[in-house]
């Protein structure tokens, strides 16, 4: 239509033969179709010109992918031992069989804490938290082991703050932390793709800093661990229900692969503690399961889960130089599924009912390995945060022991 515009008027020729063009006759002339096939040809090329050019403008700004995909998953109250020594004869777990024959698995790994407010910020700093107050902006204050002064997280160079600024652009995607601007401002490279969970976050308030309310906090968790009173438990604070948030999680991971745009992807997944969303009949995903159901079902939603990723990042071509990791931030808890008896103790291994997954995955050629010494799943940030071509697994050693920061309260 540019064209046309831009000729609208014009007087062609001399004296009586001259003639005007005039776009509402040439429309009734042609007819619609042909009037707009015509005059609106030219400015289409020209538009597509003009994003063709923007498009290789932004490629060329945008900074290439140094190495592979570094991918974080941390999937919340995965637990060791229902996973792989003490699995349920009817649990079918092919995907993480298969990454576990291939790469780096760790029998003997323990989690920094036992709960999920204070190990995610733990698994991203580095370091054990032995204690977390939420403050407004939201934030959230940072006590570490052996420390006595609070420190906001957003002021911590952490695993996202460490990769931004080596210009490395990364997506994290959560459900239960709330990161305000102080947090993003120092991290411009991030992208935070958060569904929320909880309402304490959302208010940004420090609701356990009173004695009252720290009183009422620690003996909720006593009374969440004794057996059939699960009704006590602070449902009410919840805002998404966990299918919703699993499925954003999911469908957040996909995109943020199949778009190609980040060089590294953090996703805490709020699998697979309950409710169960598995059908046991089809293992497949379901927000209205039989009732009945072991939590040892939604096992079968870990599987699914990476099934899924690895088969996007195959068609992508981004698995094979990819660097992946695997874990979790503690346990499954006894609060969870009361009815569920504790997996047997391990002759010779310390805590062993406390053990979490951890499974690493090199780039390139697969490097299956069995690493028996005990770990702790905080030195996974060190290794991540260092460039790829200097990881090593030396990286992952504990700097004030294997065990981390576990509350009496919470078993």
């Amino acid at each position: 239509m540019v064209s046309a515009v831009a000729i609208n008027g014009l007087r062609v020729g001399f004296g009586d033969h001259a003639y005007y063009f005039n776009l509402a006759n040439q429309a009734i002339q042609l007819g619609w179709p042909k009037f707009l096939l015509i005059y609106g040809f030219p400015f289409v090329i020209l538009a597509w010109f003009i994003h063709f050019q923007e498009d290789r403008f932004r490629r060329g700004l945008a900074k290439a992918r140094p190495n592979g995909l570094v991918l974080l998953l941390i999937f919340d109250e995965w637990d060791y031992n229902w996973t792989f020594p003490h699995r349920p004869s009817n649990i079918r777990m092919p995907e993480v069989d298969r990454f576990t024959s291939e790469n780096i698995n760790f029998n003997r790994t323990y989690p920094p804490t036992n709960e999920t407010i204070r190990s995610i910020p733990s698994l991203l700093t580095g370091r054990v938290v032995e204690d977390v107050r939420t403050a407004p902006g939201p934030d959230l204050l940072l006590r570490f082991r052996g420390e006595s002064n609070w420190i906001p997280w957003s002021q911590v160079p952490d695993l996202p703050y460490q990769l931004s600024n080596q210009g490395l652009r990364t997506c994290f995607i959560t459900h239960v932390h709330a990161f305000g601007p102080a947090y993003m401002q120092a991290r411009p490279n991030l992208e935070i793709r958060r569904k929320p969970y909880y309402k304490e976050w959302e208010e940004g308030q420090a609701r356990y800093q009173t004695f009252t309310g720290s009183f009422v906090r620690q003996w909720m968790c006593v009374l969440e661990n004794l057996p059939g009173i699960s009704f006590l438990r602070n449902h009410g604070s919840r805002v998404d229900s966990v299918p919703t948030v699993y499925l954003h999680a999911l469908n957040e991971t996909l995109n943020a692969i199949h778009s190609r745009n980040f060089d590294a992807i953090i996703v805490h997944w709020p699998i697979p503690p309950a409710p169960v969303m598995v059908d046991p009949s089809t293992g497949e995903f379901t927000s209205h399961p039989p009732k009945g159901l072991r939590l040892t079902e939604n096992l079968v939603l870990v599987d699914k889960t990476l099934g899924r990723i690895r088969h996007e990042m195959e068609s992508q071509g981004l698995w094979d130089t990819a660097t992946i990791v695997l874990t979790s931030d503690h346990w499954q808890r006894f609060a969870s599924d009361p009815k569920q008896v504790k997996a047997p103790d391990e002759a010779g291994v310390e805590a062993s009912q406390q053990r979490v997954p951890l499974l690493i995955k090199w780039p390139q050629s697969p490097d299956h390995q069995v690493i028996r010494a005990p770990m702790n799943v905080v030195g996974v940030a060190r290794f991540l945060a260092s460039p790829e071509a200097s990881r090593n697994l030396e990286q992952l050693q504990p700097l004030d022991g294997h065990l981390g920061s576990y509350s009496p309260w919470i078993k």
